[in-house]
This record gives structure tokens, C-alpha cells and sequence, in this order.
């Protein structure tokens, strides 16, 4: 819930203290924006929201999986960068490259402009980034289309 402990060790703000074992003085740091918004779902997914109002009309939206090439076994090298690319492959709802594309066209996103990833050494990040509105264009496609209910799916599963 809302500013809930996220009950992970090595996330969020650190205690305070840590600063002199590694020689930096915690005051110099930047501080944490106090609008922040942070929790834990009860699956353990950790977020934090800050309000933006630039640029208008749209959300920005930053999805860390903590798993990256650190993670790979040596007969496992390029497993978490080849996972990256198949989220834009397709899923069960919308099964090809294609249709994906669709369905980011429908949500006013391009690939690779709006949704785009990267692996790094400890972590797969994926942006995404659509007008508010988007939703609203979903809507009107789920009651023009003669198979809503498939087309309701999530698209990231």
C-alpha cells in the first residue's frame, strides 16, 4: 500500500549512517523529492510514483526487473537480453510483432519511441511512454471490435 515498507533488503532510502564506512558525507547527497509515492503490492512489486505535469498529455512509465546479465549462468550468457526483446514479440492476447504494433499504435505509442528496453548488468528496464488518452482510445476499440473480449487481455503478461 501506500508508503508501505517494502520489506526488500537494499531498497529504498538507506539508514542513515552508512555515508562514513565509504568516505561521503550523506548531507551532500541529493535528497529523496518529498512527493514521492511508494510502496509494495502484496506480490512484491515495489513502485514509486512522482506526479509530473511535463510534458502534458502524457505518462512515463519505468519497469525495473531485477535480474540481469549478473543473473546468467556462463550456458545461460544473453538470456535476460533475449527475454527483453520477446516482450515485444508478442503475448497470448496480441501473438505477433504485428500485433503488437497494433495495439501500442492504438495507445498513440510507437516501438522503440514509446516502448523500449535494455539489459544491463543487474537489471532489465522497459519504458514506456503514451498519451492520457490512450485509454480512452482502447475503450472505443474494445466496443468496435467484434472480439472485445480477447482484445480486453492485458499486454504484458
Amino acid at each position: 500500500g501506500k508508503g508501505s515498507k517494502s520489506g526488500f533488503p537494499g531498497v529504498g532510502p538507506a539508514r542513515r549512517g552508512w555515508g562514513a564506512a565509504v568516505g561521503i558525507d550523506e548531507d551532500a547527497l541529493l535528497p529523496e523529492h518529498e512527493n514521492l509515492v511508494k510502496g509494495c503490492l502484496d506480490n512484491g512489486l515495489r513502485y514509486t510514483i512522482l506526479r509530473n505535469s511535463m510534458p502534458p498529455g502524457r505518462f512515463l512509465v519505468n519497469l525495473e526487473v531485477h535480474a540481469g546479465s549478473v543473473d546468467e549462468r556462463e550456458d545461460q550468457q544473453g538470456l535476460a537480453h533475449f527475454l527483453e526483446h520477446m516482450l515485444f514479440l508478442g503475448t497470448e492476447a496480441f501473438p505477433t510483432p504485428d500485433a503488437m504494433r497494433t495495439v501500442l499504435g492504438r495507445l498513440g505509442m510507437s516501438q522503440l519511441a514509446d516502448a523500449n528496453a535494455y539489459t544491463d548488468f543487474r537489471s532489465t528496464v522497459y519504458t514506456l511512454s503514451a498519451p492520457t488518452n490512450g485509454v480512452d482510445m482502447t475503450r472505443k476499440h474494445d466496443r468496435d471490435s467484434s472480439n472485445a473480449a480477447a482484445n480486453r487481455d492485458t499486454m504484458f503478461r
